[in-house]
Parts: structure tokens; C-alpha cells; sequence
């Protein structure tokens, strides 16, 4: 009779266990609350990494007269940030450590274009045929033609 009881009793708990929500079980909750209404940009970096308890740093002079509106419900900490920093051109990163840093915006949107010329040999000022062609920051060159020109 005992034997019955003890594993009744385990199954009722089992069942019990398993209707606790997901978000419980993991120790805590990944959504927050924020409402910033004129706030400097130094203060709500502040007051974000308090209440999520994240180490965040940053530049001063990046956040030096930004005010932030904003508000956001059951948001993660990343929309948030992202939302806050995108407003003022600033994005950021997180280090291995956990640390996230406050960064200018990384880069603009890809500009997109051809571009065309002409190798010339510098003493004889003949065309140089096959002459490799890199331009900085692009991810790729090409190679001048026949009649040294490139596109």
C-alpha cells in the first residue's frame, strides 16, 4: 500500500512539475518594462543595464546630448537596445565576457556602382594587360583586359 502511495504521489508532482511554464523553470524572465520619456541616453544605458543586470559600457562623448523616448513592453534587452541606439546612429556588440560596448554605427548601408579604367605602365605608358585590381574595403577586385582596362 505505501509502494501505491509514494508513486501516486510522484506522478501528481511529475504532472505538477510539467505545467509550470517554460519561462519559470529557466530562473527568470528575458522581458522587461521601459518607459524613457526625454532621459538622457547616459541615463537610460544606466538605467537598462541595472534593471537587467548586464555590464555595459560606453564612451561618454558617444552619448553626450542624446535624449530617448521610447517605450517598450515585454521586450528582450537586445530589441530594446537596438531600438534606443539605432535612434542616435549607435549600435553595439557583446565581448565573450558578457560586457556589451556601446559603439558608433559599424557601417552605413552598402553603396552599390561600377568602376572603370585604364593600367598604364608608368614608364613606357603602355597598357599592362592582366594586372590585378583591388579596391580598398571591397570584398573582391578583377583583373585588367587585353588593352589594360578594367570594369
Amino acid at each position: 500500500m505505501y509502494q501505491k502511495k509514494t508513486y501516486g504521489f510522484i506522478c501528481l508532482l511529475f504532472l505538477l512539475l510539467s505545467a509550470v511554464p517554460a519561462s519559470a523553470q529557466d530562473g527568470g524572465s528575458d522581458s522587461y518594462d521601459f518607459e524613457f520619456r526625454g532621459e538622457s541616453l547616459a541615463q537610460v544605458l544606466d538605467e537598462i543595464a541595472r534593471e537587467t543586470n548586464i555590464d555595459l559600457i560606453y564612451d561618454p562623448l558617444l552619448v553626450k546630448g542624446a535624449d530617448t523616448y521610447g517605450r517598450f513592453r515585454n521586450q528582450s534587452v537586445n530589441h530594446i537596445l537596438q531600438a534606443v541606439l539605432s535612434r542616435h546612429n549607435l549600435d553595439y556588440l557583446t565581448l565573450s565576457s558578457g560586457t556589451v560596448v556601446i559603439i558608433k554605427k559599424a557601417a552605413e548601408t552598402p553603396s552599390f556602382g561600377s568602376f572603370t579604367g585604364k593600367v598604364l605602365d608608368s614608364r613606357t605608358g603602355e597598357p599592362l594587360p592582366g594586372a590585378s585590381v583591388m579596391i580598398a574595403d571591397a570584398a573582391g577586385g578583377t583583373s585588367t583586359g587585353r588593352s589594360g582596362t578594367f570594369s
